[in-house]
């Protein structure tokens, strides 16, 4: 016994160390490694405190051999319990739950108490009495209460945001925000791309409304995301790089829609969207990979079971085949059907690095770039710092790895479309497939998807589906943004009260004013705190790309993008989709005519609370970041 405890001590101690002192931990670690401590520690003290109370009569033989199966029964006990608490009780919180983990507990501790009592005989007489075994059983107590009182406030706070009352007002939509992330419209079958790399989103296209001239805000996840669930700019909300936060005072499409009656769910394998930056602020299930959707997910053991079953289902896999498990689960165990849903879902493929599982490789990678694939470093190119020169071959290697991610990701939004079809859900559905941003493989430069606020990186797809509503078979032309995507969820749900600051420039697409032409704006702030990471790979030729901010402003057939080093750019998007001819020297009236447009629109654009200062992101965070190269 005073092996095992002096090793749990020596563990805990090293635990509590990392934590404190934020060093790198190994790649499994849980993202909130002292939650896992408390949860962890409380179970097991609350568990060994009953057998030391109970194993004090027992002989030094005894003791030793029934250790063994206590131990054992504290393993099963945990393993088995969880298993069956997630399974049929996902609200570790709910009643149910709760009332399945007392009958459980109880149950182990007749098991444990039938276990120390039984043939127990006085042959140790001073086994509980010594000074070293009083130390340990105080010390275990202290690691109850502790463990006990860890569970209270999350506790508190299911009990705070309960479920509102069921709407009594006239039916409501279910509504399902599909964000796959990274996917450049010009890569979706359905905008015109000749390789078939989204049949489901085509369907999905075909049987509801096609936008094809939709605008991301912003170049990548974190303000992107704000904007779409807060219909203001990157400006107005102030998510951003500086900032790693979504602030309580925004109001969010969930927290509305909670508030009129919804159950809101959100899965997420994103880390810039997820509890860490307060993203599921409004939802009552919030389930991201990295911060833990349920406090039992945020145990150790739990998040290295997940990522070995991830491992073997098939590694290449981006967490989108486990997040249609959990929203499975969700629809079994939690769904209300006298109620209507919001749900929100953040696919991370096709994220670079670019894997697909077969057999969408073997589809869209031709040989010799598979070969090539095969004998490059992939993860080293996270950090080629712009301009990036990629030859031919390489290129090529880059778009068809990519082609085939986006189309796996379309398997998967398929499965899951099929899942709400299958319920007989779909119909009731106002069912939203965007994304967040693009991609580039080095076109302007650039090398992923920061650095530049061209077509490649701001056009997104966007498709709408509720046939109750939305008339089939529609393509509409004008510019549309992402900030429209809230006003136009509560226009079709009937939420028509103010719930949007006064300055917002998000409308619903299907308003009357809807027909007007329409603008696109999006805003990238300089990086120039990324540079140190990158001088490390390589030197850097072009320090403009880091410490220029830019403005991009989308009217009609032309764009300009402001640059604060003065490199202004203009270009015709109807003859130059691709943005190669820049205008703003032969056309300098133009440009200047819609710098001009574009100084007057940004200067309206007004901060939205900001009172709320932002928490630098924790080491676990970080390096999670640091992996998928948003930040240094």
């Amino acid at each position: 016994m005073q092996i095992s405890a002096a090793a749990g001590a020596v563990s805990g101690l090293l635990e509590a160390t990392r934590a404190l002192t934020r060093t790198p931990w190994w790649p499994l670690d849980t993202a909130a490694i002292a939650q896992a401590m408390l949860l962890n520690g409380g179970l097991l003290a609350l568990l060994s405190v009953p057998w030391a109370l109970l194993a004090s009569r027992l002989s030094a033989a005894q003791f030793e051999r029934r250790a063994w199966g206590f131990g054992l029964s504290v393993l099963a006990c945990a393993l088995v319990g969880y298993a069956i608490n997630r399974s049929w009780f996902p609200e570790v919180y709910a009643r149910s739950s709760l009332v399945f983990d007392a009958g459980w507990l109880l149950g182990w501790g007749v098991a444990a108490w039938c276990l120390a009592r039984v043939g127990a005989k006085d042959g140790l007489e001073s086994f509980g009495r010594s000074r070293s075994m009083a130390i340990a059983q105080r010390v275990l107590i202290a690691c109850a209460l502790i463990g006990g009182l860890s569970h209270l406030p999350p506790i508190a706070w299911k009990m705070s945001h309960r479920l509102p009352a069921a709407s009594t007002s006239s039916p409501m939509p279910n509504v399902l925000l599909v964000v796959m992330d990274t996917t450049r419209a010009d890569r979706v079958s359905c905008y015109g791309y000749p390789r078939p790399t989204t049949p489901n989103v085509d369907r999905t296209a075909r049987e509801g409304v096609m936008f094809e001239d939709a605008s991301a805000e912003a170049p990548w996840t974190f303000p992107s995301h704000a904007s779409l669930f807060t219909g203001l700019y990157v400006s107005q909300h102030g998510a951003d790089r500086s900032h790693p936060r979504l602030d309580d005072e925004l109001l969010t499409l969930p927290e509305v829609l909670r508030a009129h009656g919804y159950q809101t769910a959100g899965f997420s394998n994103n880390p810039w969207v997820s509890r860490s930056t307060h993203f599921n602020q409004g939802f009552d299930v919030f389930e991201d990979r990295h911060s833990g959707g349920r406090a039992s997910t945020r145990l150790a053991i739990v998040r290295i079971v997940d990522r070995l079953r991830e491992l073997r289902a098939d590694s290449r896999d981006a967490h989108a085949a486990m997040t249609n498990r959990h929203i499975s689960n969700w629809f079994n165990q939690v769904y209300d059907r006298r109620r209507p849903f919001f749900m929100f879902v953040n696919y991370l493929e096709p994220h670079f690095v670019y894997d697909p599982p077969e057999p969408y490789r073997s589809r869209f990678v031709n040989p010799e770039a598979n070969r090539l694939a095969k004998s490059t470093n992939l993860f080293k190119m996270r950090r080629l710092a712009p301009p990036v020169h990629f030859d031919p071959a390489a290129h090529q290697m880059l778009s068809e790895l990519y082609d085939g991610e986006v189309a796996y990701l379309d398997m998967r939004v398929g499965k899951l479309l099929d899942q709400l079809r299958r319920r007989g859900l779909l119909d009731q559905t106002l069912v939203i497939l965007t994304s967040d941003h693009g991609e580039c493989h080095g076109e302007h430069g650039v090398f992923q998807h920061q650095f530049s606020l061209h077509q490649t990186l701001l056009h997104v797809p966007l498709v709408m589906r509720y046939p109750s509503r939305l008339a089939p078979g529609q393509r509409i032309q004008r510019p549309v943004e992402l900030v429209d995507v809230m006003p136009t969820i509560l226009d079709i749900a009937g939420i028509h009260e103010p719930t949007l600051p006064a300055d917002a420039r998000g409308r619903s697409l299907f308003a009357a004013q809807a027909a007007e032409p329409g603008i696109a704006f999006a805003e990238w702030s300089e990086a120039s705190s990324m540079m140190p990471e990158y001088a490390k790979y390589q030197t850097i030729t072009d320090p403009s790309y880091f410490t220029r901010a830019m403005k991009s402003f989308h009217r009609d057939r032309y764009k300009v993008i402001w640059c604060s080093d003065g490199h202004h750019q203009l270009y015709d998007l109807q003859d130059d989709p691709q943005e190669q001819r820049n205008l703003a020297g032969e056309r300098s009236e133009l440009a200047a005519t819609m710098l001009a447009e574009l100084e007057a629109y940004s200067s309206g654009l007004v901060r939205v609370g900001g009172t709320e200062s932002a928490p630098e992101l924790d080491q676990d965070m970080r390096s999670k970041l640091r992996a998928l190269g948003y930040i240094q």
